[in-house]
């Protein structure tokens, strides 16, 4: 028994809770049929911080920097680096395109007051009174259910820390893959304490 508890290892895959059948899901299933969601964004968000002040904007884009560079993160988004939409006469259409391309440091001034007059961003990268910006961490969808993801919510959790040391801000984060990874290790935890205590007593 004892050398077969040793090749237990931990599923990061989530089953499914509701019958397949079941309204609410075949409303998810539809949902993520349309918009291809996956779940896979970790949110973060700093405690009254302006990302346009001289002095918070270095800060802001090194973090953003960091956590773009961490293997399994796809991208980040955030109010220094979101996108807008140009209008191209010649073509006669919209484009998408960033309003900080290169994320230099720019006119932060004039930034800030282009960002806010987005207000399709107003609860998606800012909260409603603009106290808390909010920068939005795209997972790769390989590395959601591997073991891998530990390590990288670790990653991202370390980097959030650094963050906090340098600027003097509390930051918060959630979002799927965060909240699901604080689950499953603490499920590990107690399923290998359930199985120390079992082979404690079957050895009395």
């Amino acid at each position: 028994m004892l050398y077969q508890a040793q090749k237990i290892e931990v599923s990061f895959n989530f089953s499914r809770l509701l019958p397949t059948h079941d309204t609410t899901q075949v409303n998810y299933d539809n949902f993520r049929a349309t918009f291809d969601q996956v779940g896979n964004t970790v949110v973060l968000a700093a405690e009254d911080y302006d990302v346009f002040a001289p002095e918070n904007y270095p800060h802001w884009l090194k973090l953003q920097k960091r956590l773009e560079k961490i293997e399994g993160v796809e991208s980040v988004l955030s109010p220094i680096n979101a996108f807008t939409l140009k209008r191209n006469d010649s073509l006669k259409k919209l484009e998408v395109v960033r309003m900080n391309p290169e994320l230099r440091k720019p006119d932060l001034a004039s930034l800030r007051k282009q960002f806010y007059s987005l207000p399709f961003y107003r609860g998606l990268l800012y909260s409603e009174d603009k106290a808390t910006p909010l920068m939005l961490v795209q997972v790769k969808r390989n590395a959601l259910y591997v073991k891998r993801i530990v390590d990288l919510i670790e990653e991202i959790k370390a980097e959030v820390a650094g963050f906090e040391e340098a600027s003097g801000v509390k930051m918060h984060a959630s979002g799927l893959p965060y909240i699901r990874m604080a689950n499953t290790k603490k499920v590990s935890r107690e399923i290998f304490l359930f199985i120390g205590l079992s082979l404690s007593v079957t050895s009395l």
